[in-house]
């Protein structure tokens, strides 16, 4: 299978992995952002449910089954990655 039929089928053909926006409000909720794509992250922890990242990226995944995957990264030199499956809570990994 050629790479861009493999892209196209993990989603890196711009439908999945586009960028959605950035997440700065305290009006916003990091679990409610259930739509699929790639959001910067540029605020400080005071928004609902932020799992601990002031300065990141969150990758949202949310397939046809509606099961959502939302991974947090820092790009603030701290080196924190949180994940959160399904409706469940934010957990830390180490990377």
């Amino acid at each position: 299978m050629a790479f861009k039929s493999v892209a196209g089928v993990i989603g890196f053909d711009n439908s999945v992995f586009k960028t959605k926006g950035s997440i700065y409000s305290s009006s916003q909720d990091f679990n409610k952002i259930t739509e699929s794509g790639v959001y910067q992250i540029a605020t400080t922890t005071t928004i609902p449910n932020n799992p601990g990242i002031n300065y990141g990226v969150l990758v949202v995944f949310t397939p046809a089954n509606g099961y959502t995957i939302q991974v947090a990264y820092s790009i603030d030199g701290t080196r924190k990655m949180f994940s959160r499956h399904g409706t469940g809570t934010w957990k830390e990994s180490i990377f």
